[in-house]
């Protein structure tokens, strides 16, 4: 059985939402992300900002039980405003 298998049905969708989210993010701003990886490789004050993305994603990882009660619901009104 597959780790898809077993992802509740309500979160597949928004999952895939999310996920779809961020690469068309990281495509329209690519540029930017490769600028931010140069400053990061250059200067001393901001070396660490190659170790947030792993740590906060082990963080997301080991919380993730938190989330699992909860059920994501899609509402329109904020989407468009």
């Amino acid at each position: 059985m597959s780790y898809v298998d077993k992802t509740p049905y309500q979160w597949r969708f928004p999952l895939a939402f999310y996920l779809l989210s961020v690469v068309v993010i990281f495509g329209l701003m690519w540029e930017s992300f490769y600028s931010m990886a140069e400053i990061w490789s250059r200067s001393d004050t901001f070396d660490h900002g190659y170790i947030i993305l792993p740590i906060a994603l082990y963080v997301g990882w080991v919380k993730k039980h938190l989330l699992a009660p909860f059920i994501p619901l899609c509402d329109t009104y904020h989407m468009l405003h």
